[in-house]
């Protein structure tokens, strides 16, 4: 690993965003939880496993127990459907992704690899992976909203 890389991502993160914790992981060389934009913004991780080579930049989006509890209501079917049109979304913008229907949760991934120091991402190349995650997730809640909204009874009159 390249020595100073854990505290050029600090500072980055410590410049664009607000650090929340530093992470203390087996499995990561380094780790740091934050918000962006602001202190009422999205958490993300920047995160370098000791496994590859590149830093991870990661934005869980977890549904609101009302989305949860309306999609619950709409058969197994209709509930994959939700979760297909996030993932063609993603596919679509070109961003790695993990959807989890069961705990009704994804997350948003982008990577930085490092091999050596000239691949180190500048200040701005970071800001804008982050930026573009967080714009891209505000897109997937409007995703998740547009299909949980039940006008009436169209949910019973639908589904039966």
């Amino acid at each position: 690993m390249i020595e100073n890389l854990p505290e050029i991502i600090k500072k980055y993160i410590e410049t664009i965003g607000i650090l929340k914790e530093t992470l203390d992981e087996p499995k990561l060389e380094f780790g740091y939880r934050f918000l962006y934009p602001n202190e009422k913004g999205r958490t993300f991780l920047a995160v370098k496993p000791k496994i590859k080579n590149c830093v991870e930049i990661q934005t869980l989006t977890k549904l609101s127990p009302q989305h949860v509890d309306i999609l619950n209501a709409f058969p197994q079917e209709k509930q994959r459907q939700l979760f297909y049109d996030i993932g063609e979304f993603l596919i679509n913008n070109k961003i790695h992704h993990n959807l989890n229907l069961k705990d009704k949760l994804y997350i948003l991934i982008d990577n930085f690899f490092i091999l050596d120091e000239k691949d180190i991402p500048t200040i701005n190349q970071f800001k804008d992976s982050i930026k573009n995650l967080y714009y891209i997730t505000l897109q997937t809640i409007k995703i998740v909203i547009t299909f949980c909204q039940i006008k009436g009874d169209s949910l019973k009159i639908e589904w039966d």
